[in-house]
């Protein structure tokens, strides 16, 4: 057979197709525009699913590497901590986005206290500043009724920040903790050293705060 003869046959058949197509939109134009409404239904739900499914590959793992949560957006690094409190038995939801006062993920743990996470994604060696604890501090307890108020981010912190930080009542996840969290070998509460309540009071063993 020689070699034009099958992309001949080929444009014979879309030919073919496009003048029935033409036909039906002539005769059966509500047809064709029901089989196009229910076309476009099916290529949403397709798109949105495959999307869906995307984010949850990406936030959801039980275990990341450093190098995984570097390569993550703002909004899938919020996510990611999210389900990390989860995995340690912690009630947590994503508040994040404008106007969040502070405030990227809010949960409860076994004893009922309110935990308050300020998410902050950055390049790596990126470092994040004392003005950063000064509005955690000022909304996570007055605002959002926060018993813990955590900074965790996948960089590091100013000099300034880690000296101030047990006076703003803020604990500090860098990288390094963040690294050892994520990778699932020790909860986040024993990273940071937070004790069991005892006697219906909590304290933070690492920092010496004590809360009631």
């Amino acid at each position: 057979m020689p070699w034009w003869v099958l992309p001949l046959l080929g444009l014979a058949v879309v030919l073919l197709i496009a003048k029935g197509i033409v036909v039906l939109a002539e005769r059966q134009a509500w047809l064709l525009a029901v089989i196009g409404c229910v076309f476009a239904v099916a290529v949403g739900y397709a798109v949105r699913r495959v999307r869906w499914r995307g984010r949850a590959l990406v936030a959801r793992p039980a275990w990341l590497s450093l190098s995984q949560i570097d390569h993550l957006g703002h909004q899938q690094f919020e996510e990611t901590v999210r389900d990390l409190l989860r995995r340690d038995g912690i009630r947590a939801h994503r508040v994040g986005g404008a106007g969040d006062r502070g405030a990227d993920v809010i949960g409860s743990d076994a004893w009922g206290r309110r935990v308050v996470v300020q998410c902050k994604h950055t390049t790596v060696g990126g470092k994040v500043g004392d003005q950063v604890l000064q509005v955690v501090s000022g909304t996570a307890r007055p605002i959002h009724k926060a018993d813990l108020a955590l900074i965790i981010t996948n960089g590091g912190f100013t000099r300034n920040a880690l000296k101030n930080a047990p006076d703003y009542a803020v604990l500090l996840v860098d990288r390094q903790l963040l690294g050892r969290w994520a990778a699932g070998g020790e909860p986040l509460y024993e990273l940071l050293g937070v004790v069991d309540p005892p006697s219906g009071r909590w304290r933070l063993k690492a920092k010496g705060l004590w809360n009631s």
